[in-house]
């Protein structure tokens, strides 16, 4: 299992020719707190930083697991799981995905 978030390293080497290695962990993109089912597969999620978007769930409908979303029941059935979006059977889009492909509908 992969994260979404990035990672940055940044090799110093002193004099003495030991290497330290630093490790920087960047900032996570903000979470989902809030999230409502729209038609045509599209969510309006509201982000921890204030932010609202709208993610059009349609482009990924005919792939493995999230085929299962294609049905207008399931899909509405769409709650929030560790700061992203999840349904019954354990479908979920990363989190960073939700918040760098959602078209904003406000800043905070």
């Amino acid at each position: 299992m992969w994260s979404c978030e990035s990672i940055v390293y940044d090799r110093n080497y002193p004099e003495n020719s030991h290497i330290k290695l630093s490790l920087y962990v960047k900032a996570m993109n903000p979470r989902v707190i809030k999230v409502d089912p729209k038609p045509n597969f599209q969510l309006a999620i509201t982000f921890d930083n204030g932010e609202t978007g709208i993610y059009d769930c349609s482009g990924v409908l005919e792939f493995g697991v999230f085929k299962e979303l294609k049905d207008e029941n399931y899909f509405k059935k769409v709650t929030i799981s560790s700061g992203t979006v999840s349904w019954p059977n354990e479908q979920d889009i990363c989190p960073d995905t939700l918040y760098l492909d959602s078209k904003k509908t406000s800043s905070s």
